[in-house]
């Protein structure tokens, strides 16, 4: 999901890396959210495995 660029949530997807541990790999699933803050002037960008909030 995209949002706009007034503020607040920019983009909130779900993503997906390899992680190799020992021998083996697995997918990691993950939730990126870009988050830009008008006070600050500056854009966050969070990796979190919290699937269940939605802005």
């Amino acid at each position: 999901m995209v949002y706009g660029k007034g503020g607040g949530v920019l983009e909130d997807v779900i993503i997906e890396i390899e992680v190799k541990e020992n021998d083996s790999k697995s997918n990691l699933k993950l939730r990126k959210v870009r988050f830009y803050d008008r006070t600050l002037k500056r854009e966050f960008e969070f990796l979190t495995n919290l699937f269940d909030r939605r802005p």
